[in-house]
């Protein structure tokens, strides 16, 4: 027996409101932004400036880290200005992204050992990516 239209109808309605795809794909179109913030401001500390890998990893993070924060709050979780400007909101989710950035900064120096340093600055986002998701979800339902 086929199901009926309005079976499919629910069954479709279901699925979205469990998979938050809009929300999903605006977090990784922030995420790619973000990416290549990080990559281009790591880039230039480590290469162009020569700093040391933890020290232009930190900085990058904390510059992709803001734009981030301020377009998923804004876009993609519909934050008011008001909550994401209020004392302590932003040094909270920094503080709970130190997991994030302990990750990231590990593979980062691991790999960079191993592989060419732009493959392990890829391979530290890529575990960032996944982390931050989950952190910046949950700041946003609280």
């Amino acid at each position: 027996m086929t199901p009926g239209p309005r079976r499919i109808e629910t069954a479709v309605k279901a699925l979205a409101r469990a998979v938050p795809v809009l929300e999903v794909s605006r977090f990784a179109l922030i995420g790619c932004a973000n990416t290549l913030i990080d990559f281009c401001v790591f880039l230039v500390l480590a290469r162009a400036l020569q700093l040391p890998l933890v020290a232009a990893n930190l900085c990058a993070w904390a510059v992709a880290f803001t734009f981030s924060f301020l377009a998923n709050g804004r876009w993609t979780f519909g934050l008011s200005w008001v909550r994401l400007l209020r004392p302590g909101y932003y040094a909270g989710l920094a503080a709970a992204s130190l997991l994030s950035v302990v990750a990231t900064t590990s593979v980062l120096v691991i790999s960079a050992a191993h592989v060419p340093l732009v493959l392990a600055k890829l391979l530290s986002i890529s575990v960032g990516f996944v982390i931050n998701y989950a952190l910046a979800k949950r700041a946003a339902i609280r």
